[in-house]
């Protein structure tokens, strides 16, 4: 007994703080299924560990193991009461209530996300109401017509409800997990005042903000998007259109703020103030240069966790002694459970703590089996298999899939997401002197960014890429890792550091990810150089119309927008050139809606060298003329269009029709390169259609871009009569609508077959 109890104690000696680390996050992950633990119950096991310390000091961290086990508990069953004047005990009732957005809008495709901090609700009667204080956090969904900020005080109408529970996912619970317990969707609000955060975080919001507008306009969509996800952590709307690929790939992890990221951070601060000031100075401004970040990146629970392992570790550089890396994650996770309890549900968090976990325990056997690898590829593909093993029960739980080619995607990407950061470091910095210093760090940042894209999306198109994960719970997931545990004997031990010290320089890394990026630029560049032929190119918008023309000189014009900027932009940027900021002009068949209602987030990103659209109603909508303000206060140079208004000097001619009359103006547009014709009709109703007959038009032409709908007689026989297409392009049509409402003609689909390319010499026309 004795020799297993001195056993015992060289264990604990030698990591004296992980037993009981581990104890404390037992406890609050058992506080469910616990009874209600006393607090005062800690008194009498705080005086066991002094005996146990007193009388075999080798056995005090487990006495303390066991006292922070119930510790946890206790802390856990605590943090979960709600106060008495909690907003949620408005559920299912109508309220009145004032509160602070106290976190950045979360800006979606169609409406944006805020965080209420509640302040205080009406009580009293109706004739004489009475504000009474109240407290937690309510979710507002609000039109994106009405931008909020961090800061604004709102008085706020509506039913608060409770937050709905998915299919497939407990949106509730997720949503709890972060203090918000109510919702309220599309609510009377009224702003009483602004700028009353915290005045770092407004510091820190405003630079994101900052940050994000430099990205936006130094690199084109799904581009910005990925660079804002990576550098800051801000997944916007248009990154959606990337996220399936990247789950689907394994790779979403690269948007979190990771414990990789973190040490890129960290570590190019060091190896850059080592040579100055010498390493055990350098961790100053390394430690500080995380912590910046950290706050940049939004203080998730990852990165908050991956920050506090790099405090330990550069604290140990300063004292000068090495650092028990598993030892110093279990107190980094121990200590944010301890502040915040519902932290240890919170998947980032375990994702990011269970792959680091994972590194630390399997990287080093799995490199065994892997040594006659080479270096640059052992490494990578040991990091990744170490990081899945490890965080396979949440990655089932949180994606309900299992990727199955993570390992070669992250082999593939993982070596130029450093240059990727600091390309989109160097253009939040350029940016803010000069707009071209910005444009021209942009264009390095690019290839970084589409050789990664390129790579997830051809990855992700492999038909066993991902497999369907079973319905797992926590019990399988404690069964797993304690089979995991049980396992790590029978494993290979780890080879000495000397034994596999050869790693690849960081300027052999560097020069391996420049160079697949530079071949990438350069097919890039060719690609955008201007076409042969004059590319039609019918976008894939799913609620709205658009067709882009680049002419045989490179001009480009866009006719028609949809109502959503999302997939907009990110086919517009992968069909102009990568460098193109600019539209030499914009035709819109309508002033609003489906026609126009992505215009002010175009004009955003390129610049519209003139607008054609149609002449204002009689009675304008307030859409109508917020668009025609925006246009003007952009000094976009703004038209009527009549009969021929445009033509491109790459021999491009636009003829428009205006239609509709007073009370709904919109526009027919006929296009001519050479002999050939393209007849938009996306905006015209059968009454429309009639009156393009008769005012004499030459109506006949190649390819015709079909009325919305396109059923229930939207397309006129007698107009598709005098058309005569060879060729019909419509977007996603009714439900109802079949291809008999065209007759026999060649029907394209852009919700069938994406978008549609067309080529065409002014002779002929052919699709690419």
């Amino acid at each position: 007994m004795s020799s297993w109890t001195a056993g015992l104690e060289g264990r604990l000696r030698r990591a004296p703080l992980l037993w009981p680390a581990l104890a404390l996050l037992a406890g609050v992950g058992l506080a469910p299924l616990a009874p209600v633990v006393p607090p005062l119950l800690a008194i009498p096991g705080v005086a066991v560990v002094f005996v146990v310390a007193w009388r075999r000091p080798g056995l005090a961290p487990l006495a303390l193991a066991l006292v922070l086990l119930g510790a946890g508990v206790a802390r856990a069953q605590a943090g979960g009461t709600l106060a008495a004047d909690d907003i949620s005990g408005f559920n299912g009732r109508f309220v009145e209530l004032r509160g602070v957005v106290s976190e950045e809008p979360d800006v979606r495709e169609r409406s944006t996300l805020l965080r209420l901090t509640v302040q205080a609700t009406v009580g009293g009667s109706r004739s004489a109401p009475a504000w009474q204080p109240a407290s937690g956090v309510l979710q507002l969904r609000v039109p994106l017509t009405q931008p909020y900020a961090f800061g604004d005080v709102l008085d706020v109408r509506g039913t608060a409800q409770a937050p709905p529970v998915l299919p497939g996912f407990d949106y509730r619970d997720y949503l709890a997990r972060q203090g918000v317990r109510s919702s309220m969707t599309y609510a009377r609000i009224t702003r009483l005042g602004n700028g009353a955060g915290d005045p770092v975080h407004a510091a820190i919001f405003a630079l994101r903000e900052r940050i994000a507008g430099e990205l936006q306009a130094a690199l084109p969509e799904p581009e910005a998007s990925l660079q804002r996800a990576i550098l800051i952590g801000t997944r916007s709307a248009d990154f959606s259109t990337l996220t399936p690929d990247f789950i689907r790939t394994g790779m979403i992890h690269i948007v979190a703020t990771s414990g990789f990221k973190i040490a890129i951070v960290g570590g190019s601060l060091l190896g850059l103030c080592t040579p100055l000031i010498g390493r055990r100075r350098a961790a100053f401004p390394a430690l500080v240069g995380v912590g910046v970040y950290i706050l940049l990146t939004g203080a998730t629970p990852a990165g908050i966790r991956a920050g506090l392992m790099w405090g330990l570790a550069l604290g140990a550089l300063l004292a000068g002694r090495p650092v028990a890396s598993l030892q110093g994650l279990t107190l980094a996770a121990a200590a944010m459970v301890a502040f915040q309890p519902a932290v240890l549900g919170d998947s980032g968090f375990q994702l990011s703590a269970g792959a680091t976990a994972g590194i630390l325990l399997l990287q080093p056997r799995f490199e065994v089996w892997l040594h006659r690898l080479p270096v640059w590829l052992a490494e990578p593909v040991g990091v990744t298999l170490s990081a899945q093993v490890a965080t396979l029960p949440v990655t089932m739980v949180g994606f309900q899939q299992v990727s199955l080619l993570a390992p070669l995607a992250n082999l593939i990407c993982l070596p130029v997401l450093p240059a990727a950061m600091a390309a989109g470091a160097l253009i939040a910095v350029a940016g803010a002197i000069s707009p071209l210093l910005g444009h021209l760090a942009g264009l390095l940042a690019f290839g970084f960014l589409a050789y990664m894209i390129a790579a997830v999306r051809l990855l992700a198109q492999v038909p066993a890429a991902a497999g369907a994960a079973p319905a797992v719970g926590g019990l399988f997931a404690l069964l797993y890792y304690a089979g995991c545990l049980a396992l790590l004997p029978l494993l290979p031990e780890p080879r000495r550091a000397a034994a596999r010290s050869a790693r690849l320089r960081v300027t052999t890394r560097l020069a391996m990810s420049g160079g697949l990026t530079l071949l990438l630029a350069a097919v890039y560049v060719l690609r955008g150089a201007p076409p042969a032929r004059t590319e039609l190119t019918f976008l894939d918008l799913g609620t709205g119309d658009a067709l882009l023309i680049r002419d045989v000189q490179g001009r480009s014009v866009l006719v028609d927008v949809g109502s959503g900027k999302q997939a907009l932009l990110a086919q517009l940027g992968t069909a102009l050139p990568f460098w193109s900021r600019s539209l030499d002009a914009l035709v819109l068949l309508g002033a609003e809606g489906a026609h126009a209602g992505a215009t002010d987030d175009l004009g955003a990103r390129y610049r519209l060298q003139r607008v054609l659209l149609p002449e204002a109603a009689a009675r304008p909508s307030q859409s109508a003329v917020a668009l025609r303000a925006g246009l003007a206060a952009g000094a976009t140079a703004v038209a009527p269009p009549t009969m021929a208004e445009l033509r491109t000097s790459g021999g491009v001619t636009i003829d428009t029709v205006p239609l509709g009359g007073a009370d709904a103006p919109h526009l027919l547009v006929i296009i001519h390169i050479g002999a050939v014709a393209v007849l938009d009709a996306a905006a015209l109703s059968p009454a429309d259609q009639r009156d393009a007959l008769l005012s004499g038009t030459a109506l006949q032409a190649a390819v015709l871009i079909a009325p919305r709908g396109a059923a229930d007689g939207a397309l006129d026989p007698a107009f598709l009569t005098a058309v005569q297409p060879g060729l019909i392009l419509a977007a996603a049509l009714q439900a109802h609508a079949t291809p008999a409402d065209m007759g026999t003609l060649a029907v394209l689909r852009t919700d069938q077959t994406g978008e549609v390319r067309l080529l065409t010499d002014g002779r002929t026309l052919t699709m690419q």
